[in-house]
């Protein structure tokens, strides 16, 4: 039985962090899937900043400074998906989603305000007043993913095109969490 792309972008990732790099046509053989639908997924990794490709190869990034990793999973905070807030000790800190944001906001009270980027502008949005597509077909970091938005607008005509549901960042807070963890 194939896997979801989710699932296949998961496991990919934990086979570079078993094996190190791979070449995209050992992984295609690997997964038996097509060099174009391993491409797709190596794409949208590649977008979300959780690999790096070269001439036929695949790794994982190299670690970024302290600075930039994730408070609650302890990846790189990849520019596009991060979220910033100031912690319990008035510090500016990161997570490298939306769902590591949640999984802070629920596990201590206080913090805050969080900032995400937009997903089409790439500004700096205040979660408490931003817009989140939840379950679409794009994905940056956790599965399911949670894209951030400016505009309730924005989101409800990529929620036309791409899927999901359109949620506030404190309404979906803690969902996944219950679960196992999303990173």
């Amino acid at each position: 039985m194939k896997k979801s792309p989710e699932s296949r972008r998961r496991a990919i990732r934990l086979l570079l962090e078993e094996q190190g790099s791979q070449t995209t046509q050992a992984l295609a053989a690997h997964f038996d899937v097509s060099a174009m639908t391993l491409n797709r997924d190596l794409q949208a990794l590649a977008d979300a900043g959780l690999v790096e490709r070269e001439h036929g190869m695949v790794r994982l990034p190299e670690p970024a400074d302290e600075a930039n990793r994730c408070a609650v999973c302890g990846r790189s905070a990849p520019a596009r998906s991060v979220v910033s807030y100031r912690d319990a000790q008035g510090q500016m800190a990161c997570t490298c989603c939306v769902h590591c944001a949640q999984h802070v906001a629920g596990m201590q009270a206080g913090l805050g305000p969080f900032w995400g980027v937009d997903f089409l502008s790439g500004a700096t949005v205040d979660l408490d007043q931003a817009w989140l597509v939840k379950s679409s077909r794009v994905s940056q970091c956790c599965m399911p993913s949670l894209l951030v938005f400016g505009e309730e607008r924005d989101a409800r005509s990529f929620v036309t095109g791409f899927g999901g549901e359109v949620v506030r960042f404190r309404d979906a807070e803690g969902e996944h969490h219950a679960a196992e963890p999303c990173c």
